[in-house]
């Protein structure tokens, strides 16, 4: 038998802290610090060491995020975590 997944609430919100990150980083809309800073204290009930955790991962992976081709993307990284 074919057991549904079970959903798991605290995945869910890292995940969608991630993709906020990942938009506030990436600029495709405009998108400012506060916005991704209420997002991630309001919307999702993320914890700051979690928003850490998420920051570390993205760092540990610089070429999947391009933060090395795009110089920006990194000090918007480094702003996020001294803002959280």
């Amino acid at each position: 038998m074919n057991e549904e997944p079970k959903f798991n609430e605290k995945n869910w919100r890292k995940e969608r802290a991630k993709g906020v990150i990942l938009t506030y980083l990436q600029g495709t809309r405009k998108v400012s610090l506060n916005w991704a800073l209420r997002c991630l204290k309001s919307n999702f009930g993320v914890s700051k060491e979690e928003v850490i955790e998420i920051i570390e991962e993205i760092k540990k992976n610089p070429s999947r995020y391009l933060l090395d081709e795009f110089p920006a993307r990194k000090e918007k990284l480094r702003e996020l975590e001294v803002s959280i």
